[in-house]
């Protein structure tokens, strides 16, 4: 029985994208990491590619892996990206003629699991390969539906290269492009002028959190919490913070929510609110440090923050972020 385990994770760890296949004729199986180990995913190397694509309109769903840092693509997601590069092109005719909005998500999945040929790096870490996937990624930054997930799947591996990408669409984009923000912040820039450390003297003010309502939607009571807590902080008047009108109205949260305990200071709240890591990016709440002190903001105020910063660096600056070197990473 062990044996025939073994035997299977082989072949299935085989038959990933961009590691060797099993030989001509053999049924090719890949291995799927979930919760309370994995499970084998028989590759479907019968279905054609359009075929494949238009399976993407369907009502499918992310298997739940063992954490939340994995992506549990489905078994089509794996029977597209075993064409490899070649699905690439296909792919992003679908993404521009199909009206269905998770059908384009799907697709920018498989852009993504083509991009790392199946290869784990680490826990919290996917060794990017394909140019042409990063590059047909990066190509849809600019799609206003997809801004999200597809910044948030180029900075599970951020490459210095993507900045300027990041930017035009920054450019180009409306004031609320929270994820394109917040996702500078993973590559590490030095002086970027949002989201900077806090010093330990400030934001150290104690902060009583509003309850949070169980029974409501996460999202909805995540949300309303924040707004009452940014509303306490204004309240509370610290000479050297200054808070933002727009933000006790508006929608806080980005692709993940909070519930805060009993009492938290602000400092800590404002490193929850705008965390940025391998699998989550942010929210709609930023912040920056100046001569004035501590501005809470609305996605807005960084966006044009962000941008006056970018346009005022030398020519020299820039360079470094020109090319495609994949050894040029940020993380």
């Amino acid at each position: 029985m062990r044996s025939k385990l073994l035997a299977l994770i082989v072949a299935g760890l085989c038959a990933l994208p961009g590691l060797a296949q099993t030989p001509a004729g053999a049924s090719k199986v890949a291995w799927r990491a979930q919760q309370g180990g994995g499970s084998a995913v028989p590759i479907d190397t019968i279905t054609a590619l359009p075929q494949l694509l238009n399976r993407l309109s369907n009502d499918w769903h992310l298997v739940k892996a063992f954490n939340d840092k994995v992506i549990g693509y489905t078994r089509d997601m794996y029977a597209i990206a075993a064409h490899g590069e070649a699905a690439i092109g296909p792919l992003m005719k679908f993404i521009q003629v199909t009206p269905n909005a998770k059908a384009r998500q799907g697709a920018v999945y498989c852009l993504h699991f083509i991009g790392f040929h199946g290869k784990e790096a680490g826990r919290t870490y996917k060794e990017f390969q394909s140019l042409a996937a990063r590059q047909a990624l990066r190509g849809l930054l600019t799609q206003a539906d997809l801004q999200s997930l597809v910044v948030s799947l180029l900075i599970r591996d951020p490459w210095q290269s993507d900045v300027p990408y990041v930017f035009e669409a920054l450019e180009k984009g409306g004031p609320d492009n929270w994820a394109l923000v917040n996702s500078l912040v993973r590559y590490r820039m030095a002086e970027l002028p949002i989201q900077q450390p806090i010093p330990v003297d400030m934001g150290t003010e104690l902060i009583k959190a509003p309850k949070y309502h169980w029974r409501l939607d996460f999202r909805q009571a995540a949300n309303e919490q924040a707004q009452q807590i940014v509303s306490r902080i204004r309240k509370l008047q610290p000479v050297y913070i200054t808070v933002e009108d727009s933000l006790e109205q508006a929608p806080l949260l980005g692709d993940t929510g909070h519930a805060f305990g009993r009492k938290l200071t602000i400092q800590d709240f404002l490193y929850w609110m705008t965390d940025v890591d391998y699998s989550a990016i942010g929210s709609r709440l930023h912040y920056f440090i100046d001569k004035e002190g501590l501005t809470i903001c609305a996605t807005p105020t960084a966006r044009k923050r962000v941008l006056a910063w970018w346009h005022a660096q030398t020519p020299a600056f820039r360079q470094q972020f020109s090319g495609n070197d994949a050894r040029k990473r940020s993380r």
